[in-house]
C-alpha cells in the first residue's frame, strides 16, 4: 500500500498550484478521492497492473482497487482530511473505524485496507476569529 500513497503524493507534489487552490478553501475527502483517483487510474508511472483500477465512493469505501477481470476489490484506501480547526483525535478513530469494519462481498480473502490521513495546517480561521489590535485601529484612524 506504500506504493499507493507514493502515487498519490507524487500526483500532488507534480501540482502544488492545483493543490493550494484546492487547500485555501475547505478540503475534504471527496477532493482527496477524487485526486487519488486521478493518480492511480492515469499515473505519468504505471503502478497498478493492467487489468486493475481504482474507483471511488464504490460501497461507502472511499477508494477501491479492482481486478477487472474477476470483479473483486483487492484493496481499499479510507482517507481523512484533518484542519487544526478540527477535533484530531475523533477524525482518526473515524478513520480507524472505516478501516477494521467487516468484510464487504465483493472484497477477495485477504483484501488489503489502509487508512490515508492528509493534514492542512492553516491559521486563516484563527486571524478571523481574533479582534483586531486596538494599536492597529488608533493609527488607521489618526490617517
Amino acid at each position: 500500500m506504500i506504493q499507493v500513497y507514493s502515487c498519490i503524493r507524487d500526483n500532488l507534489k507534480r501540482q502544488p498550484e492545483h493543490v493550494a487552490r484546492i487547500i485555501s478553501g475547505h478540503a475534504c475527502e471527496a477532493w482527496f478521492s477524487s485526486e487519488a483517483f486521478a493518480a492511480l487510474n492515469w499515473p505519468m508511472y504505471h503502478l497498478l497492473p493492467q487489468d486493475h483500477c481504482a474507483s471511488t465512493e464504490f460501497k461507502k469505501r472511499d477508494l477501491t482497487i479492482f481486478n477487472e477481470k474477476t470483479r473483486r476489490a483487492i484493496a481499499t484506501v479510507e482517507s481523512k482530511v484533518i484542519s487544526n480547526d478540527k477535533n484530531f483525535p475523533k477524525r482518526l478513530d473515524e478513520l480507524k473505524e472505516q478501516v477494521d469494519r467487516p468484510d464487504i462481498e465483493d472484497e477477495r480473502p485477504y483484501c488489503q485496507r489502509c487508512g490515508i490521513v492528509y493534514v492542512i495546517w492553516a491559521d486563516y480561521w484563527l486571524e478571523r476569529a481574533s479582534p483586531p489590535r486596538s494599536s492597529n485601529i488608533a493609527r488607521t484612524r489618526q490617517r
